[in-house]
């Protein structure tokens, strides 16, 4: 996961006790409790822009289709 953030242009720094995970490129500031967040977090403002958050409405309608995630 980092080699794939690194290769993005992303610089990589992490907590001293590896808690917290920080990806950092072009004024662009994610932060995640591991590799795998950071990730998701990346490729989710990849996918869906500045406006990445979810609306009431699709959460409401992915609680409905997905029961378990409650």
């Amino acid at each position: 996961m980092i080699l794939m953030l690194e290769e993005k242009g992303f610089q990589i720094t992490t907590s001293q006790n590896g808690t917290l995970w920080t990806a950092n490129r072009q004024g662009n500031t994610y932060h995640g409790a591991s590799p795998v967040e950071l990730v998701a977090l990346v490729e989710m403002h990849s996918f869906r822009g500045d406006n990445w958050k979810a609306t009431d409405q699709e959460i409401d309608r992915c609680m409905s289709q997905y029961p378990g995630l409650s």
